[in-house]
């Protein structure tokens, strides 16, 4: 069997996320490594320029603990086969996963989000874990479908919005 390009080089990738320039994949099936996304955040922490991906399917973990990202920063329609770990990370724009699915966990314990953070109709096959964030702004998590939502000691300084919304285990709040 042969093997499929990528639908993407690693160094156009980069370039499109340097310039802020939006990041659609929606026509390829083929995934992408999420180390390609980490290593480019980590190097250029902190980051100053929005990120607008769509379509994408990332390969692996996607550590993006402790970045602090300074403009926008959207999924759409995007896979993460791999655990996103947002861990005390710092967003201070709008921000968002929309239409996502996350194969394994969101982990996103003490993330600090200066306005609004959606997760609208994504789903999660396993824990999203919001423990001890703090969302500024309105937090959105309308048409979500979630094994486990966990909340616990989050600050949501706007609205919680859920419905409709299905939690495979009662939402830990």
């Amino acid at each position: 069997m042969p093997v499929m390009p990528l639908p993407i080089t690693q160094a156009d990738f980069e370039a499109s996320l340097r310039a802020g320039k939006p990041v659609d994949l929606r026509q390829y099936a083929q995934p992408i490594p999420a180390a390609w996304l980490q290593k480019w955040c980590v190097e250029n922490n902190p980051v100053a320029v929005a990120i607008n991906i769509a379509g994408a399917v990332f390969d692996g973990d996607c550590r993006l603990s402790y970045l602090e990202f300074k403009q926008t920063v959207f999924f759409t329609e995007c896979e993460f086969r791999g655990t996103v770990y947002l861990e005390f990370a710092t967003l201070r724009q709008n921000s968002g996963f929309h239409f996502c699915t996350f194969r394994k966990e969101l982990l996103a314990r003490h993330l600090t989000t200066d306005s609004d953070l959606g997760l609208c109709l994504s789903q999660a096959d396993n824990t999203v874990q919001l423990d001890a964030a703090e969302v500024k702004g309105d937090f959105d998590a309308r048409g979500g479908k979630f094994q486990t939502l966990s909340l616990v000691r989050a600050k949501i300084g706007g609205s919680v919005l859920f419905t409709p919304f299905d939690c495979r285990s009662r939402p830990d709040l």
